[in-house]
């Protein structure tokens, strides 16, 4: 078997060379080479070894230039609260890949604020949680979809939240979610 040094690679065409690079990473992709692959192209952290898929500086770089990287790095690292808050500042539908993180307030937010529909992903507490719903809902009304039967059933709370809609003149129309039957 053929062992490849990898100093650059833009572009692997052959897939048996492919495979066997994906085989023997621990050998052949050191951290340097890792964190400049990863630079052109964020998915490359994929060809890392466990001990690198575990390495803070390795993750970050990935995650900051795609958050969705998150998925592929240790378990422990996903547990970091720093990795977490870039990947989800980057995407914030990564958020369901740190699953210690989706009952943190905090970091929901800045998932809310960039795309209203990771609350699919939180905890059901957060869900029930008044300002966190109100922050979704002025990102966009559909996003009520994910809050709690509790808070959708609240006809005050809606009723608050339709009249903000119709103040904001947002173009999106939600009283079809909003008006009880």
């Amino acid at each position: 078997m053929t062992k490849y040094k990898i100093k650059y690679i833009i572009y692997i065409s052959d897939e048996n060379m492919f495979e066997e690079i994906i085989n023997n990473n621990d050998e052949i992709i050191d951290k340097d080479v890792l964190i400049s692959m990863i630079q052109m192209n964020p998915f490359n952290i994929v060809l890392g070894s466990k001990e690198l898929l575990d390495d803070f500086d390795a993750a970050m770089e990935a995650v900051k230039l795609n958050g969705e990287t998150l998925q592929y790095v240790s378990d422990r690292l996903k547990e970091n609260i720093d990795i977490v808050e870039i990947a989800v500042l980057n995407q914030p539908l990564s958020i369901r890949h740190a699953p210690k993180f989706l009952d943190n307030k905090e970091v929901c937010k800045l998932a809310v604020y960039d795309n209203p529909y990771a609350l699919k992903f939180m905890d059901k507490e957060l869900r029930d949680d008044e300002n966190l719903i109100y922050d979704a809902y002025l990102e966009d009304p559909l996003s009520l979809i994910y809050a709690s039967d509790r808070l959708t059933n609240d006809e005050d709370y809606l009723k608050y939240l339709k009249e903000l809609d119709e103040n904001k003149n947002t173009g999106i129309r939600t009283n079809l979610w909003l008006t009880k039957n």
